[in-house]
């Protein structure tokens, strides 16, 4: 058994494990459980203690189930794998260093619009069956949470390159499928790129940005919900939920002796 079967099957009266743990768990043992079976363990569990569990056996067992149930929600959630590519903007003159930032930031603003963001679902075919279900808009409402832009951490600068005229932008992607989110990555670094550049064209005497590290060495890493706040979560509607049952329970005997 693993540790959520044994800890589920702890749910159950002493009185009935005193008779029939060993011989369940040796069961348990062949047919290796999977979520089905171990949710019928807890309903079983549950309905046995109902019939005979104290306020405190109530909360702690419905707690418990919490757990349990939030735990099966995150391991039920699929994975996701952030990409990133490094830009570095490179200024002309010392002076435009400062307006750096202030640039690459209205460019960022173009790259989230719809023309831009929906040119690549199509062009690199993301979001199939969210768009069989779902508007555009909505579809570019989703895109938007996956992306990233924010300043990055300096890095070895070009050749000829001053540190005054150096800024580095971190692009990243979310997704669920890795190849995928490191080739939109890089779809949106070259995009955020050639916006930048526009924007230095327009403005003067800036040199554009340059791609410097891309997710092609990088590569994609895999990035999950908190387990402990899925837990956390749980527990809390689990203890609430036995607190109100504990409640009725105790109301309807006492409406009963009365």
């Amino acid at each position: 058994m693993n540790w959520l079967t044994r800890g589920l099957v702890r749910l159950y009266p002493r009185v009935w494990r005193a008779r029939y743990e060993a011989e369940f768990a040796a069961l348990l043992e062949e047919v290796k459980p999977g979520w089905g079976t171990t949710w019928d363990i807890l309903r079983g569990g549950l309905a046995l203690q109902m019939r005979t569990a104290n306020f405190g056996m109530i909360v702690a067992g419905l707690g418990l189930a919490g757990l349990a149930a939030g735990l099966g929600v995150w391991r039920a959630m699929p994975a996701q794998f952030v990409s990133q590519v490094t830009l570095q903007l490179q200024a002309a003159e010392a002076g435009d260093g400062k307006a750096m930032p202030e640039r690459a930031n209205r460019a960022a603003q173009y790259l989230f619009r719809n023309k831009q963001l929906s040119a690549i679902v199509k062009e690199d075919n993301i979001y199939p069956a969210e768009l069989a279900r779902k508007p555009m808009e909505d579809v570019l409402a989703e895109m938007r949470d996956s992306i990233t832009i924010r300043p990055g951490r300096a890095v070895a600068l070009p050749a000829g390159a001053k540190p005054f005229s150096v800024w580095p932008i971190d692009v990243s992607f979310r997704y669920r499928d890795p190849e995928v989110a490191e080739r939109v990555a890089q779809d949106l670094a070259l995009r955020l790129d050639f916006l930048c550049y526009l924007e230095g064209e327009t403005g003067g005497r800036f040199s554009g940005s340059r791609v410097i590290a891309d997710t092609a060495l990088s590569g994609a890493r895999e990035v999950r919900a908190n387990i402990w706040l899925y837990g956390a979560m749980g527990v809390t509607v689990g203890v609430m939920a036995g607190v109100g049952v504990g409640w009725w329970r105790g109301r309807s005997r006492a409406q009963l002796v009365g």
